[in-house]
């Protein structure tokens, strides 16, 4: 086991987190100064930047890739920073929270807006549930008010851009959701017909041969497309298994850095898991190292965790 002691762990941590604000600080200067930067500050090198139809917006990336790999990155980001928050009280996360939301809102991406409300949601709700009655009741009335002011804030705010996309009013957010509805349509549709051993392992997703791509988005149909559907089940059944070791752990956890992590890796979970029937971001190459790093972290904790325990003298 490469860490023993608790302490590489917390730092590992801190040096991502470190790395990540540096990023996202990047990604808001790429926004702010887009027009006066160079191409290699703004895209990897043979790419362009990522804009919409019309209009002079240029979407950050921090040349970790597409917009959506980063705004994903900075989901893992955000659910690790809130996770210590809850567990530290400790003010100076609330100033790297605004930088990474910042960060995340200049790209635009829909489904990490929405991604922020899950993974916070999924993460608070395990931190402070208890499963009663009353504390569903308040669950249920907190995000019905959410709603109700989210819905007027969208009503207020209607033709600004960022409700225009939000809705799928946007030129752009029309075309790219109707390409992502036939894609699911013809990946459904080959599927009935090769159920057993899919297209073959790599011949989905955006970097594929065009010949044989049937979908470039959408994580969990890549996965069936290329593999079949009981390859594809045992694949998709390692998440299910690691999102319920963290979660079993977390209810049993007593050290404070094992929750932290256990409810950082649990809410960035719920958003790639929601997020990955419309996109691939998780696969991304820096969401999908740091996605098992992060329960690598949470696993080599338990383990001491679970040493500390076992060194305890029995009364």
């Amino acid at each position: 086991m490469l860490f023993k002691k608790e302490k590489p762990i917390d730092r590992s941590l801190a040096i991502v987190v470190l790395l990540g604000v540096v990023l996202c600080l990047y990604a808001i200067f790429q926004f702010q100064f887009s027009a006066n930067l160079p191409l290699s500050f703004l895209a990897l090198r043979g790419e362009g930047t990522f804009q919409f139809y019309n209009e002079d917006i240029v979407r950050p990336t921090a040349l970790l890739g597409n917009t959506i790999i980063f705004a994903s990155f900075t989901i893992t980001l955000f659910s690790i920073l809130v996770a210590k928050l809850l567990t530290t009280g400790n003010k100076i996360y609330l100033l790297y929270l605004a930088i990474i939301v910042t960060a995340n809102i200049f790209t635009f991406t829909r489904a990490t807006l929405v991604g922020l409300l899950l993974s916070s949601g999924t993460i608070l709700i395990l931190h402070y549930g208890r499963f009663t009655i009353n504390f569903v009741i308040r669950i249920i009335l907190v995000s019905f008010v959410l709603f109700i002011t989210l819905l007027s804030l969208a009503y207020v705010y209607k033709d600004s851009f960022i409700v225009r996309r939000v809705t799928g009013q946007e030129a752009s957010t029309i075309a790219s959701t109707t390409e992502h509805y036939n894609q699911i349509d013809n990946s459904l549709e080959f599927l009935k017909e090769n159920y057993l051993f899919g297209a073959g392992t790599g011949t989905q997703g955006p970097s594929s041969d065009a010949t044989r791509m049937i979908i470039t988005d959408g994580y969990w149909l890549q996965l069936f497309l290329e593999n079949g559907v009981f390859l594809g089940l045992i694949h998709f059944s390692l998440y299910l298994l690691c999102f319920y070791y963290a979660l079993h752990t977390f209810y049993f956890a007593e050290n404070r850095l094992l929750r932290q992590l256990c409810l950082a890796f649990l809410g960035s979970s719920m958003y790639f898991f929601a997020g990955s029937l419309l996109n691939s971001a998780l696969i991304g190459k820096v969401n999908y190292i740091l996605y098992w790093i992060l329960f690598g972290l949470l696993l080599a904790q338990s383990i001491i965790s679970k040493r500390r325990m076992n060194a305890l003298p029995s009364h």
